[in-house]
């Protein structure tokens, strides 16, 4: 048995915002810059800047370092609302980058070079998608600044929020070498995995396979350091050790996650994998493709994650930790540092919260009827967009900068699966 995850699917699916053929005539061929920090709208001395970073494959056309970029369509139109009354307060940024070029850790020196040649000495924000929130977060605990007031702080010390949607924390199985964990997968999600693979490998040549690759690497599922019994080839040191050098500025991480639908029908299944034309090379609808990936992540690996978006397991992009070790199918506590605001979008009956709540909350659950929230809809769903809108507006206006203090062993919450 093994997963039949297509790691074309990944890459596409877990930066990007459409489905969309690779073209690396400029990133592979060496043309152009390899990362660049791209200004959206006017800028000022009294604005904070708000740096956005897309996910693995997310620019425009798969892998150009493009300013027309096409992941945070959504989200720039909401902030520019007449409702939002952000675009006074802050201005945006893109940050872009080749992704499979370079290691996240490469890539956060280069959004620190970049940010000391654009906007030095501002505090600033960061809102990023997926393997965004990694290089965010590498930034923040492993680069310092070689310029300027900031000159030898952290990357930390110069942001005042970090907002991650759907970022694997603690990496994702869907990154792994298939045949790591190939006994965890029932032989009846055997064929969906396989279906999926095989669909796409047909109608995208170009699909990045290799788990050697820079960026698929740094994805890799950290397997809390050793902590699940699962495969003793994924523990994904680097991810961990970039998460501990995060550990001052866990505080001003707030941490989005979302939660897929996992169960179909076998005639729903059916549908979903043959409803497309093998032949045609049109990929199928992407949120259709994600529930069913989360039927084998949720399913398939029940006993060691629990709920997912499709490609990320929610308590990796809520940044919860595993309790002790566990080597049999019983449920495991999962641990969320009270230091991390989480907010979690949930499939039910439960209703949205109202807004006016929002700044007051640590932790926030918000439902809706259908399938979820999927690692797509937390890029680009209105719900999700206008949580990160009052989150942004609930930040000081004039934010201050402290420097990181020695921190204790942070407070805990349980929660049981």
């Amino acid at each position: 048995m093994r997963i039949r995850i297509s790691f074309f699917i990944f890459t596409l699916l877990i930066g990007g915002a459409s489905a969309v053929k690779i073209n690396a005539a400029k990133c592979s061929d060496g043309n152009g810059p390899v990362a660049a920090l791209i200004k959206n709208g006017t800028d000022a001395p009294s604005k904070t800047p708000l740096i956005l970073i897309h996910g693995i494959q997310a620019t425009t056309d798969g892998s150009n370092v493009d300013a027309d970029n096409k992941s945070w369509t959504e989200f720039i139109k909401l902030f520019n609302s007449k409702d939002s009354q952000l675009n006074g307060r802050f201005a945006l940024y893109l940050f872009q980058y080749c992704s499979d070029r370079e290691p996240v850790s490469v890539i956060g020196n280069r959004l620190r070079d970049l940010i000391d040649q654009k906007i030095p000495d501002r505090p600033h924000v960061i809102v990023a998608h997926s393997m965004g929130g990694l290089i965010a977060k590498s930034y923040m605990g492993r680069t310092e600044h070689n310029r300027g007031l900031w000159k030898g702080k952290k990357g930390g010390d110069t942001v005042s929020a970090l907002i991650t949607l759907a970022t694997p924390h603690h990496g994702t199985p869907g990154a792994n070498d298939p045949g790591t964990m190939k006994h965890l997968v029932p032989d009846k999600f055997e064929a969906i995995y396989n279906g999926v693979q095989q669909y796409y490998w047909r109608a995208e040549k170009g699909s990045v396979r290799s788990p050697s690759l820079p960026n698929r690497s740094d994805l890799r599922w950290d397997n809390f350091d050793g902590k699940l019994d699962i495969s003793t080839k994924d523990v994904n040191t680097d991810l961990a050790a970039s998460n501990t050098a995060f550990g001052p500025y866990a505080s001003k991480l707030i941490a989005y996650g979302g939660t897929a639908q996992s169960t179909l029908s076998a005639i729903e299944t059916a549908s979903m994998l043959f409803e497309t034309k093998f032949g045609s090379g049109k990929p199928m609808d992407e949120h259709r493709l994600l529930t069913l990936a989360n039927i084998g992540l949720v399913n398939g690996l029940d006993r060691h994650f629990g709920d997912a978006d499709g490609l990320v397991p929610l308590v990796s992009s809520l940044f919860c930790d595993q309790e002790g070790t566990r080597t049999d199918s019983r449920p495991v506590n999962w641990i969320c540092s009270s230091a991390v605001r989480v907010r979690r979008f949930e499939p039910g009956n439960g209703g949205e919260l109202p807004q006016a709540q929002l700044p007051d909350k640590q932790t926030l659950s918000i439902f809706r009827n259908g399938r979820g929230f999927d690692h797509l809809d937390m890029l680009m769903n209105q719900t999700v967009l206008r949580y990160v809108i009052s989150d942004l507006a609930a930040l000081p206006s004039s934010p201050s900068i402290k420097q990181p203090q020695s921190t204790k062993k942070p407070v805990i919450t349980r929660r049981t699966k």
